[in-house]
């Protein structure tokens, strides 16, 4: 299985190869994740595994020119239900021992790691490091626990939704600080457009979260993120972020 990718044409996969079109910030963020985490260990179960990040072969016309890296998908694994359980174990393990290693990855995702018999590929920089806001409440809004819980029932995270987005804090955070479009609009619709508290920022995240959360279906696992991201690229993200608010105060009034 290969690396999942978002937007057609972004990515072309050879045999030996990735191109992918890209930025030299991401060029640097590959390289700078390589010097830190590459060749390191990691433990999942009682199986030693080494990271491994793509070697970089060349940059040219703002496309990066990388080693192709073989391996089951994490999120193609995540929504086989034969493989679930095995997903989940991988993605709870693989989160919890970056976070021990200080290694605030922000493109963690299941859909960007690729599981070997001996080796765990991490694929994609764009966001790159997070160096200096290494609080865990900070590298989990900035898109992370969207990721991590798209694809997991919420009985099986280890990592709980309320110890992330029940916040007291008052700091605030201008709205250029904030990566994600989608959050970015549904924080205007709720009326911010300057200076956002930090308890409103996650109020946002969770919003998405909480409409991107599987649920059990006649024994099946559904997952709304995959619909969802559909009901993007066919009607915009204006209705998008209205359907995002209308779903989580259904939520709430059904509690």
């Amino acid at each position: 299985m290969d690396v999942i990718s978002l937007e057609t044409g972004k990515v072309i996969i050879k045999d030996k190869e990735v191109i992918k079109k890209s930025s030299l910030l991401e060029l640097n963020n590959l390289l700078s994740a390589s010097k830190i985490i590459k060749g390191q260990d990691i433990y999942v179960g009682e199986v030693n595994y080494t990271i491994k990040v793509p070697e970089v072969y060349d940059f040219v016309d703002n496309k990066i020119i990388m080693e192709r890296c073989y391996g089951d998908n994490l999120e193609i694994m995540l929504r086989n239900n034969n493989f679930h359980e095995k997903g989940v174990l991988y993605t709870n393990q693989i989160l919890k021992e970056f976070l021990q290693k200080k290694f605030f990855w922000k493109d963690y995702a299941p859909r960007n790691i690729l599981i070997d018999n001996n080796s765990i590929s991490i694929m994609d920089f764009e966001r790159g490091i997070d160096m200096e806001n290494t609080e865990l409440i900070y590298y989990f809004l900035d898109s992370v626990y969207e990721e991590y819980s798209s694809f997991l029932l919420p009985e099986e995270r280890i990592f709980k939704m309320e110890d992330v987005f029940e916040i007291e804090d008052n700091k605030m955070i201008h709205i250029t600080g904030i990566n994600s479009k989608r959050v970015r609009n549904i924080l205007q619709k709720l009326g911010y457009t300057n200076n956002i508290p930090l308890h409103i920022y996650a109020l946002a995240v969770k919003m998405i979260v909480v409409n991107e959360e599987p649920y059990l279906q006649n024994n099946d696992i559904i997952y709304p993120l995959i619909e969802l991201e559909d009901y993007i690229a066919s009607k915009g993200y204006d209705e998008y972020t209205d359907r995002i608010i209308g779903g989580y105060n259904e939520r709430i009034k059904s509690l």
